[in-house]
Parts: C-alpha cells; structure tokens; sequence
C-alpha cells in the first residue's frame, strides 16, 4: 500500500478527457487527425470552464458535443466535490491527512478505458459489480448501457465462455500459429 502522496497537478480522468482543474491548456493527442483536432479543439472552446484546462484522450474521437459536455460537467462536479470536502478540512489543527477523493477501482477504469462502441456486447457477473458499472455507464455512456448483459446462470462464466481454456493456451509452453507452425516459450537465465 502506497502512502499519502502530495501533488499540485491535480487532474481527473473521464471517459473522453482528463480534467485539469485550473489549468488554462487544452491539450489534445497527436494521434488524431488533424481535421478531428481542429474539430475537437472548437467544441471545447464552448464548454470546457474558463478556470480549467483538458487533455483530450484518443477516445475522443468521433465523440459528439453532447458526450464530451456531459464528460466535462461529470469531471467539474467531482472536482466541486473535492474542493467543498478540502475546504471543509482546511483550517483544522492536527488533522490527520484524510483522502478527498480516489480512483474508481480496477473494473470502473477499465470500463471507462476500454468498453466502447467496437464491443457488441459485455457480460457482467456479480450483483455489486453489476450495480457499479451500470450506473456508470450509465451516467457516462448511455448509448453502450444496451450493450450490457447480467450473468445470472449458475455456471461460471469463465468456464462457459471458455476463457479459462483459453488462459491455459496462452500461457503453454507451446502456443500453436494459426499458419500451423508452433513456438515454444521457455525461460532462460540472463547473464
């Protein structure tokens, strides 16, 4: 477990951007197109606060006005939260640090990271799980909310979709090609 760690470049990640609360930049991948940068670059002119700057992920590609403004109020609603949670500690002699706000956990950031339109479809198993993504999704991508499926059967879902076979493949000492031919992995000491 990591101790407390203390920065003065706060930034929040969202789906399509990341928050950079008073900051003034808008930066934006170079990975993109041109004209999508310039596109892009107008849309945010409009809706990004004067007081806050972005950095616009690759996700961002192709991304409506209407998803990038709900990502940037989401963003801009969290950090008012973390700004009225650190107001409300400050001026307290001998607090101790307290945490004003966290990543979400490992399947909200892959969620928000990975799941996009290219997915047809994503199997959810467990009720608390369940219950986390989809109200993310839906606050963050309503449109993919349909995509979404609950598992419900009471067999396992890696052994129905076979993914544990497929770890074992992956992860032989033999992986066998598509073309026919086969390599074998095997661990060497470095000098």
């Amino acid at each position: 477990h990591k101790g407390a760690r203390l920065t003065s470049q706060i930034s929040l990640p969202g789906r399509y951007l990341v928050y950079v609360p008073q900051g003034s930049m808008t930066g934006i991948s170079r990975k993109l197109p041109d004209t999508e940068r310039s596109r892009l670059k107008s849309i945010l002119k409009q809706i990004v606060p004067a007081d806050a700057g972005v950095i616009v992920r690759t996700a961002a590609e192709g991304a409506s006005e209407d998803e990038l403004r709900r990502d940037v109020e989401r963003l801009a609603k969290t950090w008012e939260k973390v700004s009225k949670a650190s107001a409300s500690k400050s001026g307290k002699k001998g607090g101790a640090p307290s945490l004003l706000y966290s990543e979400p956990d490992l399947t909200v950031r892959v969620i928000r990271d990975v799941f996009n339109e290219d997915f047809a479809s994503l199997v959810i198993s467990g009720d608390e799980v369940w219950d986390e993504i989809s109200s993310y999704v839906e606050d963050v991508a309503p449109d993919l909310a349909g995509r979404m499926t609950k598992w419900t059967s009471e067999q396992d879902i890696f052994t129905a979709h076979r993914v544990d076979e497929q770890l074992a493949k992956a992860l032989d000492r033999k992986v066998y090609l598509p073309s026919g031919g086969s390599l074998v992995i095997d661990r060497t000491e470095a000098m």
